[in-house]
């Protein structure tokens, strides 16, 4: 492949970037010993990135040797993205640093009703956000929206799992174009458990974990899957529908219904179940049904994919992990899996918002480093 010298400089200078904020400082004789460029094309590519305030130089202090050599470190607020979780009731909003980390947050009432809330709701969210916050709209990257569901690549938009969420859901590509014209900055739409699953990863700062698995049991059940440190998507970006597991070979999969698996965990079903459920009264037998389902789920993606670490959340999963859940979990699991697996709760405060900054972080960077 031809690369153009503009493609080279932006290539390193993102190499640079991301080395430096790996490390947290580094000097840039150890930048061109481990990218194997010559102190030359170092010093241009970090003069540029300091002009623009995205790193700072400093001497650090040695108390034997006395003064060391120059390092490099990132300023993380300057780069940023205004990261955004809507579900249809309501809309959190954080703007994220560099590292997924939030500066800022906030949580809104929102309609259901998708034009509403595109046309009318959200700008307006944003513009508030923003003079609240003190945004520096010259740092950020982007933005980025995260909801329950499936996107196609001509951009329409479905939500099996719970097709009542959402009012005029059939319009979302006309009103998600318009509201991407008018905000006039990068704009990308992520599935909700896919973003937090990266977000859950990234926050971890773990170089040795490659793989993890994010699985969400709330109105509708799915995962988002990290393998080898990128978020797998597939080709029809439908990796980790974990709801639609069946092991009735007569059932009948519809991707415009819950799938069999996810149906079984559905409030309705549990309600059916364990009326008790409907007035919020949790039993041994309600945990014990929910357990037994999530571990076959968890075994048996661990069984096939070598994935050893599995992070549970959502909704079911919060009314029910303080009530026996987590030890069931382990219980059933153990008996499936074909070696031990950690099951945990998200460890990071808001999964998803993280996720979506590193997300729009990775679609907008190339073109934030191409300015001069």
């Amino acid at each position: 492949m031809n690369y153009r010298q503009t493609d080279v400089r932006q290539i390193n200078r993102k190499n640079v970037l991301t080395l430096i904020a790996e490390k947290g400082s580094i000097s840039r004789r150890d930048i061109c010993t481990l990218l194997g460029s010559s102190m030359t094309t170092i010093l241009k590519i970090t003069d540029y990135l300091e002009s623009r305030g995205l790193i700072s130089s400093a001497m650090e202090e040695n108390p034997i040797r006395g003064r060391r050599p120059e390092v490099l470190s990132l300023n993380p607020d300057k780069i940023s993205v205004l990261a955004i979780d809507y579900d249809g009731k309501r809309v959190d909003v954080a703007l994220c640093d560099y590292y997924g980390r939030e500066r800022a947050y906030q949580s809104y009432d929102a309609s259901n009703d998708m034009v509403i809330f595109f046309q009318y709701s959200l700008p307006k969210i944003i513009r508030g956000f923003i003079r609240k916050f003190h945004c520096d709209k010259d740092n950020m990257l982007g933005i980025g929206i995260c909801l329950p569901g499936d996107f196609s690549k001509d951009g329409q938009y479905s939500n099996p799992g719970a097709p009542s969420q959402f009012q005029n859901a059939s319009r979302f590509r006309d009103v998600f174009t318009a509201f991407k014209s008018e905000v006039k900055m990068p704009v990308f739409c992520f599935n909700d458990v896919n973003a937090a699953a990266y977000g859950e990863f990234v926050s971890k700062g773990d170089p040795s974990l490659k793989d993890l698995v994010f699985l969400y049991a709330g109105d509708g059940f799915g995962a988002g899957l990290v393998l080898d440190s990128q978020l797998r998507l597939g080709d029809h970006d439908m990796a980790g529908e974990v709801g639609y597991l069946s092991f009735d070979s007569d059932y009948i999969t519809d991707s415009k219904s819950p799938g069999w698996f996810e149906s079984r965990l559905s409030r309705s079903t549990l309600v059916s179940l364990f009326p008790e459920f409907a007035v919020g009264e949790i039993t041994d037998g309600l945990v014990d049904y929910v357990a037994r389902l999530i571990s076959i789920v968890i075994a048996n993606i661990a069984n096939i994919m070598d994935v050893r670490l599995f992070i549970v959340d959502g909704d079911l999963i919060s009314s029910l992990y303080a009530n026996g859940l987590r030890d069931k979990l382990y219980y059933y699991t153990s008996r499936l899996s074909l070696f031990n697996v950690d099951i945990m709760r998200p460890t990071c405060a808001h999964p998803s918002l993280s996720g979506l900054a590193r997300l729009v972080e990775d679609e907008c960077i190339d073109d934030f480093l191409k300015e001069d």
